[in-house]
C-alpha cells in the first residue's frame, strides 16, 4: 500500500512542481509587458524584455518535447497548459505576428496573452470541478472561492494603478500616489462586489487594458457569487441544476443580450464597431450579474427610450436578481410528487420568491410614479436641490407620463439588484417618499439564488413559514425559526446603521449624499449620488471595506440560518 501511495504521489508532485514553474515564468513575462507608459511603449530595454520571456518560451518548448513521449513518461508535462498542437500553432502565430509587425515584442506579447488565457481557463475549469463536487457544502465552497476572489480583486486593483491601465493625466504619482492607488483599489473592489459605483470613470479614466481587467473581474465575480448562491438555494430546488449548466446559461444569456444591444448604441458613444461590441458585452454582463457597472457617466439615462436597451437590461437584471437556478426551476416541467415530497416547502420556494419579486417590482413602480408626479401630494416633500441637474439625466418628476412609467419600471427592476443608474438620485431629484422606497429595495435586495445585494427577499418566505408554517416546521426541523430570521434582519440593519455612522464621521459633505451612498455600498447597489470619486483616500478605503462586508455578510447569515440542510464539510485534500 505504501509503495502504491508513493508511486501515485510522484506524478502529482512533479505536476505541482511544473505548475509552479509555469506560474513563475508567466509572472516574469507578464511583468515585462506591464511595464509600459500610458501610450503602451515599453519602459525597459529590449534585451531585458526578451530575457524575461526566455523562461516561458523555454518551458513551452519543453512542454512540446515532453508531450511527444509515451504517456507513462509524460508526467513532467505542464498541467492545465494546452495540447501540443495548440501550442505549436501559438508559437507559429507568435513568429508570424512579429514578422508582420516588424517588432518581436508584439509577437512575444501575443504569446504571453495566449499562455495567460490557457492558464486562466485551466484554473477556472479545476475550480468549477471542485465546486461541482462540493456544491452540497456552501461553507467549503466559500472557503475555496473567497480567498481567490479577494486576491484577484486586490491584484487587479494594483494593476489599474499602472500607467498602461489608466489614461494620461489620471495618475498623480508625484503628489497623490496614495490617492490614486486607493481609487484604483476602490474601483476594483466595487466591481468585484458587484456594486458598480467606482472612484474612477471606467470609460474616461481607463485605457482599454484597464477596462478589460474590470470586465474580467466582473465576469469572475459573477461566477463566484452565482456558484455560492446555487449552493445556498440547492436544498429548496426539486431538480437542482449543476454548476456547469448555470454558467453555460449565463454565458448564453450574455451573448444574446450583447447581440440585441449591439445596434442600439449612439454613434457618439460608440464610434467604431469594436467600441459597440465592447459596450454591448460590458452592459450585458453587468446587467446579468447585477454588477451596477455602466460605461457612460450619466448611466443609461440616454437609452431608456431605446427599446432594446430598456428590455435587455431590465430582463437580465430581473433574471440575475432572481438567479438562474430559480429561472430554470420556473421554466422546467413541474416536479412530480416524489420530487416535491423530499424537497422542503414542496419545492415552492422559486415560485414564491418570483411572485414576491414581481409584486415588489409592481409596488415600487407604482410608488415611484405616484411619489414623483409633478402635482401629486409628495411633489414638494423632497430635499432641497443644491445644484442644477445634469440635462442628460432628467429627474422622474420632469418626465412626461409614459416616460415616467418606463423609467419607474427600469428603476424598480434595478433598485434592489443591478443598480445600473438610469435616473438621478442626488439630493433634490427624488421625493423623500421615493428615497425611502429606494432604501427599502436596497435593503431587501435580490433573491437567494441570484447575485443581487441586500439581505435577500427570501427572508420574507422563511419569516412567514417560521410564524405560521407549523406543518412545514414539523416536517423539516432545520427550517429557521422566526426569531432566528429576525435576528439576521436586525444584524443587517445594525450593519447598515454602523456604515452610515462611520461614513458620516469621515466625510465632510451633504448628509443626504453620505447616507445614500453608504446604504448603496453596504447593499452592493450601483445607484449613487456621485460622491465616491471625491471621497478622501481613507474614506475610500473604509467604503471599500463596507462593500466587502456587505457582499459577504448576507451569505454567511444565510449559511447560519440554513446550515441544517447542508452536508458537513469534508477535509479538503
Amino acid at each position: 500500500m505504501a509503495t502504491k501511495q508513493a508511486t501515485d504521489g510522484a506524478p502529482k508532485s512533479a505536476a505541482n512542481t511544473n505548475s509552479y514553474a509555469l506560474d513563475a515564468t508567466l509572472a516574469l513575462a507578464v511583468s515585462a509587458n506591464l511595464y509600459r507608459d500610458a501610450d503602451g511603449v515599453l519602459l525597459i530595454p529590449f534585451v531585458a524584455v526578451v530575457a524575461l520571456h526566455v523562461p516561458l518560451l523555454g518551458l513551452a518548448i519543453f512542454h512540446l518535447i515532453s508531450s511527444r513521449k509515451p504517456r507513462d513518461e509524460s508526467s513532467v508535462t505542464i498541467p492545465g497548459f494546452c495540447n501540443a498542437s495548440l501550442m505549436l500553432a501559438a508559437m507559429g502565430g507568435t513568429i508570424a505576428i512579429a514578422a508582420v509587425r516588424g517588432d518581436i515584442t508584439v509577437g512575444l506579447l501575443a504569446f504571453v496573452l495566449f499562455a495567460v488565457g490557457c492558464r486562466i481557463l485551466s484554473s477556472l475549469a479545476r475550480l468549477i470541478a471542485f465546486c461541482e463536487e462540493r456544491i452540497e457544502s456552501p461553507i467549503a465552497t466559500m472557503r475555496r472561492l473567497a480567498p481567490i476572489w479577494f486576491v484577484c480583486a486586490i491584484v487587479i486593483g494594483g494593476m489599474l494603478a499602472l500607467p498602461c491601465a489608466t489614461n494620461p493625466g489620471v495618475p498623480d504619482y508625484k503628489y497623490d500616489a496614495f490617492g490614486h492607488i486607493s481609487a484604483c483599489v476602490q474601483t476594483a473592489i466595487s466591481v468585484a462586489c458587484l456594486h458598480g459605483a467606482t472612484a474612477l470613470d471606467i470609460q474616461g479614466d481607463l485605457q482599454p487594458f484597464g477596462q478589460l481587467l474590470l470586465l474580467t473581474l466582473l465576469q469572475f465575480s459573477g461566477v463566484v457569487f452565482s456558484i455560492i448562491a446555487l449552493a445556498l438555494i440547492r436544498p429548496f430546488l426539486a431538480r437542482p441544476p449543476t454548476v456547469r449548466r448555470v454558467l453555460s446559461i449565463a454565458i448564453l444569456l450574455q451573448l444574446v443580450g450583447a447581440a440585441v444591444l449591439f445596434p442600439a448604441w449612439n454613434a457618439s458613444d460608440t464610434p467604431t464597431t469594436l467600441s459597440r461590441v465592447w459596450w454591448s458585452l460590458m452592459h450585458s454582463t453587468s446587467a446579468l450579474w447585477n454588477g451596477g457597472v455602466t460605461l457612460s457617466p450619466s448611466g443609461l439615462a440616454n437609452y431608456l427610450d431605446a427599446p432594446a436597451v430598456f428590455l435587455v437590461v431590465t430582463a437580465l437584471s430581473v433574471i440575475g436578481s432572481l438567479g438562474i437556478p430559480v429561472v430554470i426551476a420556473l421554466l422546467q416541467r413541474a416536479p412530480n410528487e416524489k420530487e416535491t415530497s423530499r424537497t422542503p416547502l414542496r419545492g415552492n420556494v422559486p415560485t414564491i420568491e418570483a411572485l414576491l419579486a414581481f409584486q415588489m417590482l409592481a409596488v415600487t413602480t407604482v410608488g415611484l410614479v405616484w411619489f414623483e408626479h409633478p402635482t401629486g401630494p409628495f411633489a414638494e416633500n423632497r430635499p432641497a436641490l443644491p445644484f442644477e441637474i445634469d440635462q442628460q439625466q432628467p429627474a422622474l418628476q420632469e418626465m412626461d407620463g409614459p416616460a415616467r412609467w418606463q423609467a419607474a419600471v427600469y428603476t424598480s427592476a434595478t433598485a434592489r439588484s443591478a443598480g445600473m443608474s438610469g435616473v438621478p438620485v442626488s439630493q433634490g431629484t427624488l421625493s423623500w417618499a421615493s428615497v425611502r422606497l429606494m432604501f427599502g429595495n436596497m435593503l431587501v435586495g435580490g433573491g437567494l439564488a441570484g447575485t443581487g445585494g441586500g439581505l435577500r427577499i427570501t427572508f420574507l418566505i422563511f419569516l412567514f413559514v417560521g410564524l405560521v408554517g407549523r406543518k412545514s416546521k414539523a416536517a423539516y426541523p432545520a427550517l429557521p425559526s422566526a426569531p432566528r430570521v429576525l435576528i439576521a434582519v436586525a444584524l443587517w440593519l445594525v450593519f447598515n446603521g454602523l456604515s452610515i455612522v462611520v461614513m458620516l464621521s469621515l466625510v465632510d459633505a451633504a448628509e443626504y449624499a453620505i447616507v445614500f451612498d453608504s446604504i448603496a455600498a453596504a447593499n452592493s447597489n450601483g445607484y449613487a449620488t456621485g460622491l465616491t470619486p471625491y471621497l478622501p483616500p481613507v474614506a475610500k478605503l473604509v467604503m471599500t471595506c463596507l462593500m466587502i462586508v456587505g457582499r459577504w455578510l448576507p451569505l454567511l447569515l444565510w449559511f447560519a440560518l440554513l446550515r441544517g440542510f447542508f452536508v458537513k464539510e469534508r477535509a479538503v485534500g
